[in-house]
C-alpha cells in the first residue's frame, strides 16, 4: 500500500503552525492598532485641555510663574 501525505519534519512543523502565527500576527495587528488609538485619544484629550486653558497658562507666564510651576 503506497504512503499517502508524504512531508518533510520541515513542512509538517510549518503546517501544524500556520494557524497559532496567523492568529499571533492578527492579535498584534489589531493590539497595535488599539494601542495607536488609545494614544490618539490621550493627544486629543490633552489637546483639547490646553487650548481651554491658553488665557490662564498666558497670564500665568505673564506674572513671572516659571515653566515648570505651569507645566505642573
Amino acid at each position: 500500500m503506497p504512503a499517502a501525505n508524504i512531508a518533510t519534519m520541515d513542512q509538517l512543523l510549518e503546517r501544524t503552525l500556520a494557524q497559532p502565527k496567523f492568529f499571533a500576527a492578527l492579535l498584534t495587528g489589531f493590539s497595535a492598532l488599539a494601542a495607536l488609538l488609545a494614544l490618539v485619544g490621550v493627544y486629543t484629550v490633552l489637546s483639547f485641555s490646553v487650548s481651554r486653558r491658553v488665557r490662564e497658562i498666558g497670564v500665568r507666564l505673564a506674572l513671572g510663574a516659571d515653566r515648570a510651576a505651569v507645566v505642573r
